[in-house]
């Protein structure tokens, strides 16, 4: 929904106040979903939380800056309610390593803090998730 739904251009080049209030209750909806268990479990059923989190390595902020700084409150209100289960999810998927991997291949391009950005997220979610299970940052350092 991140690139299904980008931000409306009002007629003076800013975006219409009604997109920026859908918009701010989707990311809230969101937010409470992605806080509980259950609601983590039932996103690891597909492959949106592996895209959103190698997506933050990569250039799709570019085309559709709006959805920028939502999908990093998404993402970490995600780290911060990892289980057991996330953590292997993460793991088997390689969502860390690729992350890692594009952030270097994209190392001259992306601006720093855009960089810094996307970093931030994944050592928020190594961070996170190591009281559980030391996986993540096994695969981190690996």
């Amino acid at each position: 929904l991140f690139f299904t739904f980008p931000l409306g251009k009002a007629s003076d080049g800013g975006t219409r106040e009604d997109d920026e209030q859908v918009q701010e209750m989707f990311v809230q909806i969101m937010l409470n979903l992605y806080r509980e268990e259950q609601g983590l479990e039932e996103l690891l059923s597909a492959v949106e939380l592996q895209s959103l989190i190698i997506a933050t390595a990569s250039l799709w902020d570019q085309c559709n800056l709006s959805w920028k700084a939502p999908t990093g409150r998404v993402l970490r209100t995600i780290s911060k309610a990892q289980t057991k289960t996330a953590i292997m999810y993460l793991q088997a998927a390689d969502c860390i390593k690729i992350a890692i991997q594009n952030l270097f291949k994209l190392a001259d391009t992306l601006p720093t803090s855009d960089m810094c950005e996307a970093v931030s997220i994944i050592l928020c979610f190594v961070k996170d998730s190591y009281p559980i299970s030391s996986a993540l940052l096994l695969e981190f350092e690996n």
